[in-house]
């Protein structure tokens, strides 16, 4: 699966379930699967959540 790819190279990517610490994580919605049928309902559900973690990213970035 291409995350677990993408899990083997921590120089670029960061893998991790908080919104701040990670630059990618895997969301799955009940009984969904991550395959090409179901990538527009994931990208329309998804907008609020990316918009949300970069929030939270600007704000802890600025706090520092």
């Amino acid at each position: 699966m291409q995350i677990e790819d993408m899990k083997q190279h921590p120089d670029m990517f960061h893998y991790d379930s908080d919104k701040v610490n990670g630059n990618f994580t895997l969301l799955l919605g009940e009984n969904e699967e991550h395959d090409y049928h179901a990538k527009r309902l994931y990208i329309f559900n998804s907008l609020p959540i990316i918009s949300q973690m970069i929030v939270q990213r600007d704000l802890y970035t600025f706090k520092k």
